[in-house]
């Protein structure tokens, strides 16, 4: 039985066609075709029709499909079980972080993860919440941070301090001098702001319905650096946590002010994936995502 020729089945169905499967994996496409009629042949049916939009489950497929996920999903809880039981942290451990997060923490983030599992695979993923959330769905990541309105659940696990945003903008900029400014002073300021769908989309609305005004969102993207500099570049201003500009900030690349009236805030967590059960490797990468995340936290929420 060829586990790794069925568990590419499973991500070309997944991914709606051999091309597209071939790109997130990184593999040629004439590799995966390959390895996919292979698997045809040795079991002696056609499992896939190929369509000029892609694929999808032949009868065939269709009958032994839910029978193949079974058995990965079997051999995935055997081999985890063999590895937790010899005591040692193993196997291959996927962790998604916010790209705001990525220039504090991803290097001591390295650092203790590779002391507390040194023989573990590592792979790091940075994005939004949103791809975060998205990859944890799907089992692209074993652990992933999240963000949480202050007060919500979901989350496995949710740090005890709320982070207050901030309005971001050029370093000299007028309204940025004091150390607050209220919500009604944003109003008509041209904004960066992640698209939607997006957490902190909703809190800004709200915000702005408690203060009586309408906030101009001028861009949107979901990628952090293209907010950060822009921002810094005095072309537009953009919201953020305390740990995403902690640095620029203290480097004099920007301003900063903390937003009242009302107060903005959100909560950092960290889930796991549901996609398969938790390894003895991935509860260990957990424990040490959390401690530097309260470390970021502890340097930068006091701005």
């Amino acid at each position: 039985m060829d586990l790794q020729a069925l568990k590419l089945l499973v991500q070309v169905v997944e991914a709606g066609g051999v091309a597209k499967a071939a790109s997130l994996l990184g593999m040629p496409q004439s590799q995966v075709s390959r390895q996919i009629l292979e698997l045809e042949r040795r079991y002696g049916g056609q499992l896939l029709h190929r369509t000029g939009r892609g694929v999808t489950l032949s009868e065939l497929g269709r009958m032994v499909y839910p029978q193949v996920l079974q058995l990965l999903a079997d051999a995935d809880r055997l081999e985890l079980a063999l590895r937790d039981a010899s005591g040692v942290a193993m196997g291959e451990v996927g962790i998604g972080i916010l790209s705001s997060f990525v220039e504090p923490m991803a290097v001591p983030l390295y650092g203790e993860l590779r002391r507390a599992l040194p023989q573990v695979r590592l792979k790091i993923f940075d994005g939004s919440s949103g791809q975060l959330e998205e990859w944890l769905a799907t089992g692209k990541i074993d652990i992933g941070m999240v963000v949480r309105n202050q007060g919500a659940r979901g989350a496995d696990w949710v740090l005890h301090d709320a982070v207050v945003l901030h309005l971001i903008g050029a370093p000299g900029d007028r309204l940025l001098q004091r150390a607050d400014i209220g919500v009604r002073e944003m109003a008509g300021l041209p904004l960066i702001l992640p698209g939607q769908p997006s957490g902190i989309r909703p809190l800004l609305d709200d915000a702005a319905r408690q203060a009586g005004v309408q906030l101009r969102v001028e861009l949107e993207t979901d990628c952090f650096w293209t907010q950060l500099h822009l921002a810094m570049s005095g072309r537009l201003y953009t919201i953020l946590g305390p740990y995403a500009f902690h640095s620029a900030m203290q480097q004099g690349r920007l301003g900063a002010a903390r937003i009242v009236d009302p107060m903005i805030k959100r909560s950092i967590g960290v889930s796991m994936t549901n996609t398969r059960p938790a390894s003895l490797a991935s509860r260990e990468a957990s424990r040490v995502l959390r401690r530097c995340i309260e470390d970021v936290t502890l340097r930068t929420i006091g701005l």
